[in-house]
């Protein structure tokens, strides 16, 4: 039970001379109103044994008509007898009076046991709230800043829309490139697809008409084949046909074709798939059938497009728009309002520090949604777990949701393993014998073992707590969970956070927009970057929708200090026991100054083997200091970069297969030990790509220098980096950024000393 709860009883036991309430009728329920959930209120009073009499009678309390002060009286709840019944003193008749449970919430009498539920919360604190220690803050409230009118909230919508269809659009797009610029195994390997097929003839259906059938060669083993499992090619998804020309025995000249055919997955069987030809897209039926005849063909089939994520967001997008409440949220139509603290009994088993306790809290009494700004290392997922566990000890459903299938697996068992829990995780908590009757279960397609092991078996629909990417919430029904919590918020577009807050009766989302967005540009094109949920409600209302996490627990102060002066506006703290750690005698932020050696590579991205053989010399070194390979990563912005980092290390004298060497993107939301970058761009021209694409340039430097935790080698032209390209506008260029972290940075235009200091 709460603290506020348990303070309400005790004032009532309290009482002198409580008095069965004692009244010339029971009156009616005030006008306007919701009926009060009396069953919940007798069940929650049942709790309490000095409440119930020894023959099962329950005394239940009675708030004032107006508030919820005690007024010291209460009426009786009989289960025995001929029928249960709620029992008064009818002072007119002289005697006790009986009362139908199905009839009190309409009455005066059941609207004055409203406050002993979660439905109804009072507008000032009781008395007995003191006595809870609970806060009677009641003021908290966001308001919005920014109101669209009726004619602004008819393009808002149109504008997702339009967004969802964009990136279908440049789905299939990036596909075709890949067919051309890669071939048909290369987009076999990363899209999905068939390599070889063999046309089987035609098959007219009810629903598709004319389906084309295409039918994999049996092997010796005559197995049974998952064409989606094993394909990744799945019904309505749209795909490429093409003839095959390593397999064919009989050359189909694709210059003089309309090879590749688009088409539409109508049907899946084992080992085989019909196709519909969409329309426009392909030949008609009499030219089909002549490219078909030869039995000596064989056709690949690849993954052009799943639609069904695409198709999801804008059920999601109408589903919230169908829905006045959400939809004026979302368009600023009103105030976000929030349930007075002492409403909130914030319980539970991770130590929180007094940022996380207040996002917690007032996440908790949100009546919409709420924001939770958590920069790098600043517990904003245990924060979350706080959020969640509280939640389900109150009698919520909880639907635990983020972008990503790691994402969500991470919410819900963190770094546990089978034998060895993370503690402050709802795995956790599903374990420990005092919580055991909480049941957890994960939708969709877990990339944990733990979690396909422990939580995808058994009834959703009894679940407290059900993990889901936002895609796969889609199947829920509307406001299906009390609570929607979204983790890395800002990594998923509006129409994306649109699916679990329409399951959910309220959303509470946490991320950092102030690191990568959303579908951001890449090394090869300039995108316009999606805006995320989270950070479309910060521009929409004041501060009052969000709770800043401002002490990291990750980096060493010195590694730390420009980005929190350059991002957060200088409002992050250090934690103690972070705040001076190091690898041994290692300076904790080195950088290098190198000059030239940037080359274009055969696939248009960038290399610099003159950056990459000092990344080498560094990782070299923290591997003599005993630095773990999975402790160590190295960042690079650039593709081609990869290949020629990997190059230098494997010269080296010690164990480097295990490094992680990637790109910013794959880094974030992760953390290690020591980070080494390579920025790459080195020219006379201050040409640096999307390095500096303004505030998206921004974001991707944040998200590379706040990965390390104990040493950070930040390599690359300072020069270049700090310069506005001639071609590109000063207001567009994030350059003065690198020109400050230049100034700010131990820089090194030498190779490493021996200590390597």
């Amino acid at each position: 039970m709460s603290d506020l709860l348990d303070a309400a009883v005790s004032a009532f036991l309290a009482v002198d001379d409580p008095a069965l309430l004692a009244s010339p009728g029971i009156g009616s329920l005030p006008a306007g109103v919701d009926e009060p959930p009396v069953a919940a209120a007798r069940e929650r009073l049942e709790a309490y044994d000095s409440l119930v009499t020894d023959d099962g009678t329950v005394l239940l309390p009675l708030h004032e008509t107006d508030s919820a002060e005690l007024t010291g009286e209460y009426v009786e709840y009989r289960p025995s007898g001929l029928a249960p019944a709620y029992v008064y003193r009818d002072t007119e008749k002289g005697a006790q009076a009986r009362l139908d449970p199905g009839a009190i919430g309409g009455t005066a009498v059941g609207w004055r046991l409203r406050f002993w539920t979660d439905a109804f919360e009072p507008s000032t604190p009781p008395a007995y709230a003191a006595e809870s220690g609970k806060e009677t803050e009641t003021a908290v409230r966001a308001d919005p800043v920014h109101t669209m009118e009726e004619d602004e909230r008819a393009a808002f919508a149109d504008e997702l829309v339009d967004s969802v269809e964009t990136l279908r659009e440049q789905d299939r797009e990036d596909t075709r490139e890949m067919l051309a610029e890669r071939g048909y195994r290369h987009v076999c390997r990363t899209e999905g697809g068939i390599e070889e097929t063999i046309y089987t003839g035609r098959r007219v259906t009810q629903t598709d008409g004319t389906v084309h059938m295409f039918a994999i060669p049996e092997d010796d083993d005559q197995r049974r084949i998952d064409i989606p499992g094993e394909h990744d090619i799945y019904p309505d998804s749209e795909v490429l046909v093409l003839p095959n020309p390593d397999a064919s025995t009989v050359w189909i000249d694709r210059k003089e074709t309309p090879f590749p055919i688009e088409a539409r997955v109508a049907l899946v069987e084992d080992g085989a798939i019909g196709l519909s030809f969409i329309d426009g897209r392909a030949p008609d039926e009499s030219e089909l059938r002549r490219f078909f005849a030869d039995d000596r063909a064989v056709f690949s089939v690849l993954a052009l497009l799943n639609g069904v994520p695409y198709d999801r967001e804008r059920a999601g997008i109408e589903a919230v728009r169908s829905t006045p409440e959400k939809w004026d949220v979302l368009t600023g139509q009103r105030s976000l309002g929030f349930t007075p603290a002492f409403t909130v009994d914030l319980d539970t088993d991770l130590e929180l520090n007094e940022f996380q306790e207040v996002a917690a809290s007032r996440a908790l009494r949100a009546r919409d949604i709420y924001c939770i700004h958590g920069p790098p290392g600043t517990g904003k997922t245990r924060t979350l777990m706080a959020i969640v566990q509280q939640a389900v000890a109150d009698g919520k459903r909880v639907l635990a949701c983020a972008h990503s299938n790691q994402a969500v697996d991470n919410l819900l068992v963190g770094a546990s393993s089978a034998e060895d829990p993370d503690p402050g995780t709802l795995h956790a908590m599903a374990v420990d014998e005092d919580h055991d009757d909480i049941a957890i279960r994960r939708v969709g397609h877990p990339e944990s073992d733990l979690v396909a092991e422990r939580y995808t078996d058994g009834p959703v629909a009894e679940a407290d707590v059900v993990g889901a990417t936002t895609s796969m919430a889609s199947q829920f029904a509307a406001d299906e969970f009390d609570i929607a919590v979204l983790d890395e918020a800002t990594q998923a577009s509006i129409p994306a956070s649109t699916i679990p807050y329409a399951c959910a009766e309220r959303l509470v989302l946490a991320g950092d927009h102030k690191q990568l967005p959303p579908f951001a540009s890449d090394e090869l094109e300039q995108r316009e970057a999606e805006v995320s949920l989270f950070e479309h409600l910060l521009e929409t209302y004041d501060d009052g929708t969000q709770t800043m996490l401002r002490r990291q627990y990750r980096m060493h102060e010195d590694i730390v200090d420009f980005p929190n002066e350059a991002f957060y506006d200088g409002r992050l703290e250090t934690a103690d026991e972070n705040r001076e750690w190091t690898i041994d005698d290692l300076d904790p932020l080195v950088a290098y100054d190198v000059a030239g050696g940037e080359e274009l590579t055969s696939g248009k991205s960038y290399r610099n083997a003159a950056e990459a053989e000092i990344v080498a010399d560094e990782v070299e070194r923290l591997r003599e200091h005993g630095v773990r390979q999975s402790d160590i990563g190295v960042i690079t912005p650039y593709s081609g970069q990869i290949g020629c980092v990997k190059n230098a290390l494997a010269g080296r004298d010690v164990r480097t297969r295990g490094i992680k060497v990637n790109t910013v993107d794959s880094f974030q939301g992760s953390e290690r030990e020591a980070i080494v970058l390579s920025l790459v761009r080195s020219n006379d021209r201050g040409s640096s790509g999307f390095l500096t694409f303004g505030d998206e340039g921004e974001r991707r430097l944040n998200v590379s220098l706040t990965r390390a935790k104990r040493r950070l080698v930040v390599v690359g032209d300072f020069d270049t980096l700090g310069t506005v390209a001639a071609h590109r506008d000063p207001k567009e260029s994030c350059a003065e950024v690198y020109a400050d972290l230049r100034d700010r940075l131990p820089i090194r235009s030498e190779p490493p000393t021996a200590d390597g200091r």
